[in-house]
């Protein structure tokens, strides 16, 4: 974070990344500076993203942004809500046979114990997917660096930490087939 700026909400960052929901604007349409002028511009649209923790229902939690933004217009301004799509958060049996081999796997190919971290639960067909499918043991992996800046500009990925993905992954495989 930049010097000075304070994180809304409460608890430690890891808490805020990873058991709370968030709420984050990923889109705007406004008058661009290159084409501003001294009048006031006719409509501005956001996307606005809502990411649940598992157990959130998200219809609940939709209901409450659009009550929260209407309750909140300024100056009276109208504005139209209208809701996307909406999928359940996830969670992962962390003491899961399939969660262990993947421990193990990970530490295999970095060479050091790997720890859970809490992302990627907001993916909706991860639950969609594991309704589908009851007895499955769900395991979400993905490669990044803290540079990657997954889903943004300059998206990038550090080639040694995939080549380390792909062993781990592959090494998965292998424990899995031993296991069966």
């Amino acid at each position: 974070l930049l010097e000075g700026v304070r994180i809304a909400g409460s608890g430690d960052l890891a808490s805020r990344m990873w058991t709370q929901p968030a709420v984050s604007i990923i889109g705007l349409d406004a008058t661009s500076v290159a084409h501003s002028s001294n009048t006031i511009w006719p409509e501005t649209k956001f996307k606005v993203s809502v990411r649940t923790v598992p157990g959130t229902d998200g219809r609940e939690a939709m209901a409450a942004l659009e009550r929260h933004i209407m309750e909140n217009r300024p100056f009276g301004a109208v504005v139209e809500f209208e809701a996307g799509e909406i999928g359940p958060g996830y969670q992962a049996d962390l003491e899961s046979g399939a969660a262990k081999i993947a421990h193990e796997a990970l530490s295999q190919a970095w060479g050091v114990p790997s720890v859970n971290i809490g992302v990627g639960g907001s993916i909706p067909f991860i639950s969609t997917f594991q309704e589908q499918f009851p007895g499955a043991q769900v395991i979400v992996t993905g490669v990044e660096d803290p540079l990657t800046n997954a889903h943004s500009e300059n998206e990038s990925q550090d080639l040694n930490d995939l080549k380390n993905a792909i062993l781990a992954e592959a090494l998965m495989l292998q424990k899995f087939a031993e296991k069966a």
